[in-house]
């Protein structure tokens, strides 16, 4: 029995320069992890032009073997394209490649959270999972300047005229979320995958 998994509207996802995956699986699961593990590869080196050593390919390899799909592999990338070849640090959550796409979901979450500070990251991923059709950038930097956490925590070290969210600010988030959304009508972000709405809904 074989069958594939690959994305769909691909037009979108090429527009929002979100990586085209195919995962060809068949009944035999290790060979499927091997072609998943050849794609990751080929990845890393179009993207960031770099590879891992052979223990860390190995490490890669055990944890798509649990979910070898397209979306798990497109998160995985996000993980390891930061890995160096010497030793990582096991307290260091960003570190680690979970297996399963919701336990990954869950530590790109936490991630953006650590990089762009809590209230920011969870205000505009919840903006992004209600809107009906997306939100556009100004839509965004509207709802953000109403936050009054996300205004303090942006502006703990000073104190402007107009409390409103620099532009530089989301922009900096949303680059940071390339591969995670997809543009729609009239430039407005919205997830990709259904997986990644619902975990954002938690």
């Amino acid at each position: 029995k074989k069958w594939k998994y690959c994305y769909q509207c691909e037009t979108r996802l090429r527009e929002a320069s979100v990586p085209r995956l195919v995962v060809r699986m068949s009944g035999d699961a290790s060979a499927a992890t091997g072609e998943a593990v050849e794609l990751m590869q080929s990845i890393l080196l179009q993207q960031s032009s770099r590879t891992l050593t052979a223990a860390q390919w190995e490490d890669v390899r055990r944890k798509i073997a649990e979910e070898p799909t397209a979306l798990y592999i497109n998160l995985a990338v996000r993980v390891v394209q930061h890995w160096t070849s010497e030793l990582r640090d096991h307290d260091d959550q960003s570190q680690q490649l979970p297996g399963g796409v919701q336990p990954l979901i869950e530590q790109v979450f936490l991630t953006l959270e650590k990089d762009f500070g809590r209230d920011l990251t969870r205000a505009a991923l919840g903006f992004i999972t209600y809107a009906v059709k997306g939100v556009s950038d100004v839509e965004m930097e509207d709802l953000l300047s109403m936050h009054d956490a996300v205004l303090d925590h942006v502006f703990q070290y000073a104190t402007p005229k107009t409390r409103r969210l620099p532009s530089h600010v989301w922009l900096r988030l949303k680059q940071a979320l390339v591969g995670l959304l997809v543009e729609g009508e009239q430039g407005c972000s919205a997830w990709y995958h259904r997986q990644l709405k619902e975990a954002a809904e938690v």
